[in-house]
């Protein structure tokens, strides 16, 4: 459903309580590949809603993933602002992008 209509995806789930037995749906909302990737801001505030830690990390390293093929330095400086993560899933999250000799082409 969130693949084919993320906005009807999001009414409905922002009507849902935050709680763990629902972090599954919000992270197949925010993950979306198009949704993350065009919205990638909505994308990330979705992830922040999931209550679990770890799953919010995986969601929000997978949103900054996508945000960097399109806009690299926003998803850098998002990821390093957020309060979002903990500082081992800071860490992961600013690894997993690419490295400053890929982006320069060397």
């Amino acid at each position: 459903w969130s693949q084919n209509d993320p906005d009807a995806a999001g009414g409905w789930l922002s009507r849902l309580p935050a709680k763990p037995e629902n972090d599954p749906a919000i992270m197949a909302l925010a993950t979306n590949p198009v949704f993350a990737t065009r919205h990638p801001g909505a994308a990330m505030q979705w992830a922040e809603r999931i209550t679990t830690s770890d799953t919010r990390g995986d969601a929000i390293q997978a949103i900054g993933l996508r945000w960097a093929s399109v806009d690299l330095a926003s998803a850098e400086i998002y990821l390093q602002r957020t309060s979002a993560l903990d500082s081992s899933q800071r860490w992961l999250a600013l690894s997993a992008l690419p490295s400053r000799e890929i982006r320069e082409g060397r």
